[in-house]
């Protein structure tokens, strides 16, 4: 039976996690439709459909962000739906951004930031706000392009101009699920979860 799926993400680096997360769970995967990059109010909008329309031939995965160490997923997921989980779709979320998961394969990402594995944190679910740690990490390299393009101005919350492809660049070559499981909870509680649904 073909393995298609649905995604829904909040933004570009959600999106490549996801399908980056179901390929490694099984490679045989092919992720049909890709919806989103909108942001967390338009994930919400489109779940009650998607909960309604999953099947065992087209699944769907959704990622969102709790943005709050003191949100509860389980509550966060129960009030996007508005109804009972349909056992073909599959919500997770990254606590407390998608960055808790990219920071959590730190020897990949020391090596993209040219920046020694020791200064990134082996808790990376426990920042409030994720991206903005990410960021700092990027302003400590010695590279002017990463500090320029990636970090950008700490002072604004807008990342640098390359941020997004710097990070896709990532995303596709470089970071790993499996290291990155080790370091981040809610991802080690996401991958069995995606696997379970690849198989149901």
């Amino acid at each position: 039976m073909p393995k298609h799926f649905t995604i829904l993400t909040e933004d570009l680096p959600s999106e490549l996690v996801a399908i980056k997360l179901l390929k490694f769970v099984d490679p045989e995967v092919e992720v049909v439709n890709a919806i989103g990059r909108q942001g967390e109010g338009y994930v919400r909008s489109r779940l009650p459909n998607l909960n309604r329309a999953a099947n065992q031939h087209l699944k769907v995965v959704a990622l969102l962000d709790t943005d709050s160490l003191r949100a509860c997923p389980e509550d966060l997921i129960a009030d996007a739906l508005g109804a009972p989980r349909n056992p073909f779709l599959s919500v997770r979320c990254p606590v407390t951004e998608i960055e808790s998961w990219i920071m959590a394969d730190a020897e990949a990402l020391a090596t993209f930031l040219q920046i020694r594995e020791a200064a990134i944190s082996d808790r990376p679910d426990e920042f409030e706000d994720a991206k903005i740690e990410l960021r700092r990490l990027a302003n400590s390299s010695p590279s002017v392009r990463i500090r320029s393009d990636f970090a950008g101005d700490l002072g604004v919350a807008r990342p640098g101009p390359l941020y997004n492809p710097m990070l896709e660049e990532f995303l596709l070559n470089q970071w790993r699920p499996g290291h990155a499981e080790r370091r981040s909870p809610s991802l080690a509680r996401a991958i069995p979860a995606l696997r379970a649904l690849v198989q149901a």
